[in-house]
């Protein structure tokens, strides 16, 4: 019976993580955060959890720091909403802005916290230029194309 349980936490819980994350992923940060870290520790964790020979409170306590921490320096700094705030703050002429599909950034750097995307908004002033706008989501600074 104490297999049993082992087994289905080895599979139930790691699910519910990740799910959680990709549905905050997608809602809050349209899909630019890095998933990568997150779902190695979680699986690593639980791999640890489950082959653990005596079980304490400990254990559980570190792999919640462990996850937690994880989740934290993938995070990045501004969420869709705050995007758009932020530019409607520096940029006072703005009186539209539309959310495209998020722009890919291509490094040659192997970074899993420093996201791969950023938001890109179709902005329109009140003089009605139209430009395309690249938000970064990890540092807040955006960059204009016509």
């Amino acid at each position: 019976m104490r297999y049993r349980k082992r087994i289905s936490f080895a599979i139930i819980v790691p699910l519910l993580l990740i799910i959680t994350l990709e549905t905050v992923n997608l809602i809050f940060y349209n899909n630019v955060m890095s998933m990568s870290l997150p779902v190695a520790v979680i699986i690593s964790t639980v791999i640890g959890i489950r082959n653990a020979k005596k079980m304490s409170l400990y254990i559980y306590i570190a792999s919640i720091v462990l996850i937690s921490i994880a989740v934290y320096l993938v995070l990045p700094g501004f969420t869709v909403a705050e995007s758009e705030k932020n530019i409607q703050k520096e940029l006072s002429e703005v009186v539209t802005l539309e959310l495209l599909k998020n722009t890919p950034i291509y490094t040659e750097e192997f970074d899993v916290i420093t996201p791969k995307w950023f938001y890109t908004y179709r902005v329109t002033e009140s003089n009605d230029i139209e430009y395309i706008l690249i938000f970064n989501p990890k540092t807040g600074e955006f960059l204009k194309r016509s």
